[in-house]
């Protein structure tokens, strides 16, 4: 009955588990900014995020931290066996991860096509999220960073359309995030905002809650054309079902490439 993007892989696994303990999930709780996996360790675990936030980041040698994506709920989280982190990986609130035993969720990709192509499709996914967020952070303006991730918060966090055209969004990040992400102060994304709400154009509910008022006002003023999204192109899969649509195989993405756009 779970309504989580990722339960079609929940289903797919406990489809062709072999043994009870296939079946065996753990639920862990993990509290905000706890953090699960860093850089270089092999995590050695895979579940799917249930409640929450979670952060992918990277620190360089010199000590600068570049936000690379979230795992939003019905993600994916960790990484097979034998895998080891390119990103260290941190609760941004209270979570909570339904966890499958790793070795068999490893057979089972390895055995099962469309399981292995549920995989690859979320980390595609994150792949395509880091490159949005990558072109967010190399942004000339500071108000084209500002408004551009407003924007995005409507694919982050809840979002309610209103009857009058606006639509209001939840921020799922702290200041600090918002600001690394968007490569600015905290200070600055302040002074934006107040701004922003003078013109009319974003009013501040509380709660990291925002309306945006115009849409269109809103990319008109920060002379932004398009904003890239991450949930496009999507493949399908439907386990169980006697026809599902095939898709080839993705590559496993390589965030060296993600990596790079940061210099």
């Amino acid at each position: 009955m779970c309504h989580l993007r990722g339960a079609r892989l929940c289903r797919a696994i406990r489809q062709n588990a072999n043994t009870q303990q296939d079946l065996q999930t753990v639920s862990r709780k993990v509290a905000r900014d706890e953090t699960l996996f860093e850089v270089g360790t092999r995590p050695g675990l895979i579940g799917i995020l249930r409640k929450g936030y979670l952060r992918r980041e990277y620190m360089s040698r010199d000590g600068n931290r570049t936000l690379l994506g979230l795992v939003l709920p019905g993600g994916l989280v960790g990484e097979l066996p034998g895998r080891t982190a390119a990103y260290a990986l941190e609760a941004v609130t209270d979570c909570e991860i339904c966890l499958f035993p790793a070795r068999a969720a490893n057979r089972l990709a390895t055995e099962d096509l469309e399981l292995r192509r549920g995989i690859v499709a979320d980390l595609e996914e994150q792949y395509r999220q880091e490159l949005v967020f990558a072109w967010l952070r190399r942004a000339n303006r500071r108000i084209e960073r500002i408004v551009a991730f407003l924007i995005l918060a409507r694919d982050l966090g809840p979002s309610a359309p209103q009857p009058d055209g606006s639509v209001i969004v939840t921020v799922p990040l702290t200041r600090r995030d918002w600001a690394d992400l968007c490569n600015t102060t905290v200070e600055s994304i302040s002074r934006q905002i107040s701004d922003l709400n003078a013109r009319g154009l974003v009013e501040s509910l509380g709660k990291q809650r925002y309306r945006l008022r115009d849409i269109r006002a809103l990319k008109d003023l920060a002379e932004l054309d398009e904003i890239p999204s991450w949930r496009d192109r999507r493949p399908a899969l439907v386990v169980g079902a006697k026809e599902t649509q095939a898709h080839p195989l993705s590559p496993v993405p390589d965030r060296r490439e993600v990596a790079s756009l940061r210099h």
